[in-house]
């Protein structure tokens, strides 16, 4: 049995080599079981338990390898081992949750005697440290039971983004993407992947259940999409299912102006619902829902219906309790934000004027130049110009094949100078043949630079015409006959050429009684102009919609569009089908409006902070939708720390997002994905346990789903491989890549992230399966300064090439990480208690929460790039601190000099200090404030020490730095936190 057991244990011991620690286990077991008296086969075992992950197993088959030793003498070196192992396992174990002080109370006299051995004289630096590390997790156990849901809100409460100069996230009013059901697809592009919820397969638990979340919803075109489509849906079912189904969709936005702006959507619904047997009524209704929701002006008929709309949300919101249709919930804490919105609205416009801001439009045009910009992708410019040459060959083939002379001459009649000669009159075929060279030119440049465009009825092309002289829609005839200008101007568009001086009468008009679109307006947004900047093409909207009416069927036989007035004609349908809809879902569905920073919000959720909320609404989701807010708040990486977790344990659950902000810059998934986050799209599965659905950056869909969790540890990446990505991403947050050399803003790539975020990360992977010693031992080393790597930043423009991947040094160093210790004590001392894994800390941390100050300074003097309000909106500020000796190296700083510092030139410990994670920074703001321990600020201050902003992408500092003397600590109640 003896020989037996040695060959088993020679096999496990090649196992364990190989990291297949499964194997590893089974041949250990195997080999104990054969000789039950040998303590090495336990011994054996408990590494490779430990090594998984398997913490309470480890410390089993430690107890009974040291059970089973008669003479310590001759063992020694076995019992070090076992001592070293013992401390770790239940270090990670006690701290995971994985061993409770209930099972050890059994092993209280063995546990003793193997802490013994660190005592000794034999016992290692790795011995020692251990049992120190578990004195302080027993010591701590209580304060880490009692207090981790108070860390982690205070972990949640740390900026996960750098600050931009303007000290707040662009903000567009409109958007420009397909209108989809987030029930039946993602959008109509057969490539993004319909990947439907199937409705009818769904449990009647699930069914009363179903969430979806719309992060980013901005003119909330997406809810109205799927309000109709959940219709629809719903009326398939039996009667049974239909009778079960609760549909919950919560809209979240940063901006509360433009939840402010969907509420008054919603409301001026609720209320066509039921105004449907007044004709004028109703068209007055849905001539206002349309100018709210995509015109930069309104008739004043239209403006009477929104101010009074605005005034009427105002009341509700403000009574006690709130008073809104019983499918519309604005959540508690959202209300402040939004009441001020629409008093903006409500009482500081009266003297905007539709001409001042019609003045101030420009179509948002996709510059054919774009194609020949060198920083474009060759594969997107490639794409870009193929589709636009196959769509204007359609538009060719449209006006050559379907349309007849008749219909040319009308459209074409105003723009050519001449009448079109009678049939067999000389010279008609050349005036057609001109003309449809005319209309073609027309409709290709309706096209243009509207997300490709797309092609909507003829009709359309005359209303074009009418809206960039008025710069309104078409009224329908029962209201258009109020004003004989308007009618006047559009019977000359439909019949002939409008003549200078009907165009100058209805101009007049539209100048002297219509109003600006008040939803536009964001006092924030707007920097002192008094306008907002109207970045989108109306007609192109109208559009997006009208291919929606179609996928969607909501024609029923009725013309899709009505010649007379379009835009109004499209919209009336769209809008009658979500009325519908939401008549048909009554009982069945919640609308739920959520103000805030989207990871914030999904972070609350999870750990159970989102207080106003109430408990029966959902914290997991079936789909999430997230716009493109990817753009800004971190990518992938973010989606995968946060988002992600938000998701049903479901096989159909998923969550979605596109790129808008550069898209043209991207080679493709590969080159995306590692840009935020250091992996390729196989690797990024692999490491986040989870599954790439749809990969397409280059105006595309990117769709994951995330796998069962926690994931089995031989499914998941080495430890080396871990730590060797986990360094990839800490690099390129203290030393990121330059957003971009370019001046536009479709082809700079933002890399937000802060350490707050690492930590995030470091938290999410535990949940995801990693064993804890893997990611203590790498955050211990980071926090103590002793990481060694040979990977290097990359330190040019973004975008990050591919040929960086995986790139590495010529040997292995140690890095200086001491300039960030500050935050990460900072982040340590916040977040301890709910940290499920031990951290050896060093001396002279902070120890607890308490430690850790709110400081404040005077608001930098900013350099000319940010002052100018150039890339005002790129999260690049870090503040650094410098001792009185390193002056010279910050006046002004030298080109990567953040970088040389990491490599351990130019300071020594304890001369300089950079926080990623800053609380208030920004042109709009009086100070600036951050967090940091109250000790280490009392030695700054009494040293002498000086505080700056710098941003990395323009290597530019703060003019003049604030001395400690000008910092002052605020009462953590005085500060409202983020």
């Amino acid at each position: 049995m003896a020989s037996s057991a040695v060959s088993l244990k020679e096999k496990g011991n090649t196992c364990f080599k190989a990291a297949n620690f499964p194997g590893a286990i089974k041949f250990y077991s195997q080999a104990e079981a054969s000789d039950p008296k040998d303590p090495i086969y336990p011994s054996n075992l408990s590494a490779a338990f430990y090594e998984q992950g398997k913490y309470f197993e480890s410390y089993s088959a430690i107890s009974r390898s040291r059970q089973k030793i008669s003479n310590v003498e001759s063992n020694s070196a076995l019992l070090l081992k076992l001592s070293t192992r013992l401390a770790k396992s239940l270090s990670c174990g006690v701290r995971s949750g994985a061993i409770s002080l209930t099972d050890l109370e059994k092993d209280i006299a063995l546990i003793n005697e193997l802490r013994i051995v660190s005592e000794s004289d034999s016992a290692s630096p790795d011995c020692v440290r251990a049992w120190k590390d578990w004195k302080r997790v027993a010591h701590d156990y209580d304060r880490t039971s009692k207090g981790a849901s108070q860390a982690r809100t205070r972990l949640a409460s740390l900026p996960v983004r750098k600050k931009t100069g303007e000290g707040t996230i662009e903000y567009y009013t409109v958007g420009q993407d397909e209108i989809m059901s987030l029930v039946q697809d993602w959008g109509p592009s057969e490539k993004d992947g319909k990947n439907p919820v199937d409705l009818a397969r769904m449990s009647e638990d699930r069914l009363s259940l179903l969430s979806f979340y719309f992060g980013g919803v901005g003119d909330a075109r997406h809810v109205f999409g799927s309000v109709v489509g959940l219709s629809q849906a719903r009326l398939k079912l039996n009667k049974r299912k239909r009778q079960v189904m609760r549909a919950h969709l919560t809209m979240n936005d940063i901006h509360p102006s433009a939840l402010a702006r969907d509420l008054c959507m919603l409301f001026l619904l609720d209320e066509l619902s039921s105004n449907r047997d007044n004709e004028i009524k109703e068209a007055e209704l849905k001539m206002t829902l349309l100018s709210t929701w995509m015109g930069l002006i309104m008739p004043s008929y239209c403006y009477t219906r929104l101010k009074k709309t605005i005034k009427a949300l105002l009341n509700r919101l403000q009574s006690s309790p709130i008073q809104l249709p019983d499918w519309i919930y604005v959540v508690p804490a959202s209300v402040p934000a939004i009441v001020a919105s629409l008093k903006y609205w409500d009482t500081e416009l009266g003297n905007k004027t539709a001409k001042e801001l019609m003045a101030k439009r420009h179509k948002t045009e996709f510059s054919k130049d774009i194609l020949q910009d060198a920083s474009m992708s060759s594969n997107w410019k490639n794409d870009m110009a193929a589709k636009t040459q196959a769509k204007n060959e359609q538009i060719k083939m449209h006006i050559d094949m379907t349309m007849d002379d008749a219909q040319v001459i009308q459209l074409t009649r105003a723009s050519m100078r001449t009448t079109c000669p009678d049939v067999n009159r000389p010279g008609r075929k050349e005036w057609l043949d001109k003309a449809r060279k005319i209309l073609y030119d027309m409709m290709v440049k309706l096209d243009e630079g509207e997300n490709l465009g797309t092609r909507g009825p003829a009709s359309l092309l005359q209303e074009e015409a009418y809206h960039r002289t008025v710069g309104g829609f078409v009224p329908p005839a029962i209201l258009r006959s109020r004003t004989t200008e308007l009618d006047g101007l559009w019977k000359a568009f439909h019949g002939g050429e409008a003549s200078p001086a009907v165009i100058r009468k209805a101009q007049n008009h539209v100048d002297s009684t219509w109003k600006p679109n008040a939803t536009l307006f964001d006092r924030i947004q707007e920097r002192g102009t008094g306008y907002p900047d109207p970045q989108f093409a109306a007609i192109n909207f109208v559009n997006i919609v009208e291919k929606f009416n179609k996928r969607m069927r909501l024609a029923r036989g009725q013309k899709q569009t009505d010649p007379d007035c379009p835009a109004f004609s499209i919209l009336s349908m769209f809008f009658d089908g979500v009325v519908e809809a939401i008549t048909n879902l009554k009982g069945h569905l919640t609308l739920e409006l959520l103000q805030g920073d989207l990871n914030e919000e999904l972070v609350k959720m999870q750990n159970g902070d989102d207080v106003t909320r109430p408990q029966s609404f959902p914290r997991k989701y079936t789909r999430i939708w997230l716009s493109n807010v990817p753009d800004y708040t971190g990518g992938p990486l973010a989606q995968a720390i946060y988002s992600m977790r938000s998701l049903e344990r479901a096989t159909d659950a998923a969550l979605a997002a596109n790129c808008l902000m550069n898209s043209g810059v991207w080679e493709g998934g590969d080159h995306f994905v590692h840009n935020y986050t250091q992996l390729n799209c196989k690797d990024y599965a692999r490491f986040f346990g989870c599954r790439i659905l749809t990969m397409d950056p280059a105006w595309g869909l990117m769709q994951y789903a995330q796998d069962p969790l926690p994931r089995p540890v031989e499914e998941l990446p080495s430890r080396d491989e871990l730590t060797t990505w986990l360094t990839r991403v800490l690099l390129n947050i203290i030393t990121p890549s330059k957003t971009g050399s370019g001046t536009v803003r479709w082809i700079r790539v933002r890399f937000p992230n802060t350490l707050a975020l690492f930590m995030g990360l470091l938290l999410r992977l535990h949940e995801i399966g990693y064993p804890s010693h893997w990611i203590s031992e790498f955050l211990s080393a980071v926090i103590n300064d002793t990481l060694a790597t040979d990977v290097v930043p990359y330190l040019g423009d973004a975008p990050i090439p591919l040929s960086q991947m995986g790139r590495r040094g010529m040997s292995r160093r140690r890095i200086n990480l001491d300039p960030w210790s500050a935050e990460l004590e900072t982040i340590v001392a916040l977040s301890y208690e709910a940290i499920p894994f031990p951290i050896s800390l060093p001396d002279d941390f902070a120890q607890s929460h308490t430690d850790i100050g709110v400081f404040e300074a005077p608001c930098p003097t900013f350099g000319p790039t940010t002052i100018m309000h150039l890339y005002g909106f790129d999260p690049v500020f870090t503040l650094v601190f410098y001792d009185e000796t390193n002056v010279h190296l910050f006046s002004p700083v030298k080109e990567n000099l953040i970088p040389e510092i990491l490599e351990g030139r130019h300071v020594k410990k304890g001369q300089v200090y950079i926080l990623t994670s800053v609380d208030v920074l920004g042109l709009s703001s009086n100070v600036m404030r951050w967090r940091m321990s109250k000790e280490r600020v009392r030695k700054m201050k009494a040293w002498k020490w000086r505080v700056m902003a710098y941003r990395a992408d323009m290597n530019e500092t703060s003019i003049f730095p604030d001395e400690a003397a000008k910092w002052r600590e605020v009462n953590v109640q005085e500060v409202v936190v983020r």
